[in-house]
């Protein structure tokens, strides 16, 4: 082949081999997108089975939802239908125990479930700054409320299970006190300051219409 030829042949390959080079920085390109638009995503493991998805609920609100081996959901993340947001957390049987959200306020709380789906606990900073940790029983009544007041003053109540509160011990910039509720929230004993300006040392008893039939000092 003379020299001429072997010019024209080896132009031919460099044109070539620059359209394939080209090609292929594009199809790097396209394989990595700056930006994917999508409604849904899914996430299944070696098996097939799905782990993860994001996309949005049936009711239209975007969620972030994670399964375990068997399917069931164990951790949720979504909005609320005014704009919250919303952790949830799941048992073996996919149960919601734990959920972590923002109140109408804007104050963070923090709510537990048995495994009936009862919520036994909860914690909440209010937006005036108070703070309340409160405790239900097997029937979802409240039965033990210690908060701290917007002051910082801080309180603990005990309640029935009618969920009236029977006790309540709290300190105040008045002081100390102690105070017993009947059945009928009538306070019927109470011991020091108890919300009252009496001295810390003071004793007092009421009737069942919650006037004074006793008192030192």
């Amino acid at each position: 082949m003379s020299k001429g030829k072997w010019a024209v042949v080896l132009a031919v390959l460099v044109v070539l081999a620059a359209i394939a080079l080209a090609y292929a920085a594009g199809q790097a390109k396209a394989a990595a997108p700056e930006v994917v638009r999508a409604q849904r995503f899914e996430v299944v493991d070696a098996e097939g089975r799905l782990r993860g998805e994001m996309g949005f609920t049936a009711k239209g609100r975007p969620a972030l939802a994670l399964y375990d081996g068997k399917g069931k959901p164990r951790a949720i993340l979504s909005l609320l239908p005014d704009g919250r947001p919303f952790l949830s957390l799941g048992d073996e049987q996919g149960k919601a125990r734990a959920a972590l959200a923002l109140l109408a306020d804007g104050s963070p709380g923090l709510g537990l479930r048995d495994k009936q789906g009862r919520e036994r606990a909860g914690v909440s900073v209010g937006a005036d700054g108070t703070a309340t940790l409160w405790l239900a029983d097997a029937k979802g009544k409240a039965r033990a409320a210690l908060g701290l007041g917007a002051d910082g003053s801080p309180g603990f109540v005990l309640c029935d299970k009618k969920g009236k509160t029977r006790a309540g011990v709290a300190v105040s910039a008045d002081g100390a006190g102690l105070a017993l509720r009947d059945e009928n929230g009538k306070v019927r004993a109470a011991l020091g300051a108890a919300g009252e300006k009496r001295p810390e040392s003071s004793l007092v008893l009421c009737d069942k219409e919650g006037k004074v039939i006793w008192e030192a000092p």
